[in-house]
């Protein structure tokens, strides 16, 4: 499947697949520019897992595995990455929100099935969050699941920013990450990474029910070359690593 060059509202495109990460294939993939057309919200990695990025606003940031935060550029080269034209059908103010409360609050939208894809985002305080970023890969063996045995998972205390990301069903396990995945953004663009865990006061919710998911293959030597299985829903989710998929 091929994604349109421009994609309408609340749309998913998609290129390359969670269960190629889990099998390694992340040295090749395409220019940022390319995913930075697809969407206003979004995330994913860079060539060889060195680290997250996120898409906020159209505003592109890459936590590298170094510890230090930058803007993308559009030379990157990106194996994996989410994009939505985000417009939220709806918006909640909510007192206080936690990892587990995130889920119960979407769940009026997924309905009885959770069949859909949700875009998320929560701009917030967040007294505490819990994030990883993952480490670059020391040799060309080294599959995701490998590199989260030796990931670094940071506390981020106090801070203003915004979460972004994405619900998937847990029927689409190996093309995506079942269940949330979210990335985070600080106001002042200094911190952020993978959230495992959180908390939020004064938390305002924005959510797109998402009825459409284009995902763009690679056409790489690598993807071609390599045999890719359904990952167990257990080896994505200690993978990837967010408390609750529900």
């Amino acid at each position: 499947m091929h994604a349109p060059s421009k994609m309408s509202p609340n749309q998913i495109y998609q290129f390359s697949l969670i269960g190629s990460l889990m099998h390694g294939v992340c040295h090749d993939g395409i220019p940022a520019s390319h995913i930075l057309q697809k969407g206003t919200h979004g995330l994913g990695t860079v060539a060889d897992l060195d680290g997250e990025i996120v898409v906020v606003d159209s505003e592109a940031y890459h936590f590298t595995s170094a510890g230090v935060v930058r803007r993308l550029a559009s030379t990157d080269t990106i194996p994996f990455a989410m994009m939505t034209d985000f417009h939220p059908t709806t918006t909640t103010q909510l007192a206080s929100l936690d990892t587990e409360g995130l889920l119960e609050h979407v769940s009026p939208l997924l309905g009885p099935g959770r069949n859909y894809f949700l875009a998320v985002r929560v701009d917030a305080f967040f007294p505490s969050l819990s994030v990883r970023i993952i480490p670059k890969r020391e040799n060309p063996d080294e599959a995701l699941g490998d590199l989260t045995r030796r990931q670094s998972v940071t506390s981020i205390e106090n801070s203003t920013g915004s979460l972004v990301g994405f619900w998937s069903p847990e029927y689409t396990a190996g093309l995506s990450v079942a269940g949330f995945h979210l990335h985070y953004l600080s106001d002042d663009r200094r911190a952020g990474g993978h959230v495992l865990d959180f908390r939020a006061h004064e938390a305002s919710v924005s959510v797109a029910v998402v009825r459409e998911y284009h995902i763009e293959l690679p056409v790489t030597g690598e993807f071609r070359e390599t045999g890719i299985k359904v990952p167990e829903l257990a080896e994505v989710e200690q993978a990837e690593g967010f408390r609750k998929h529900g």
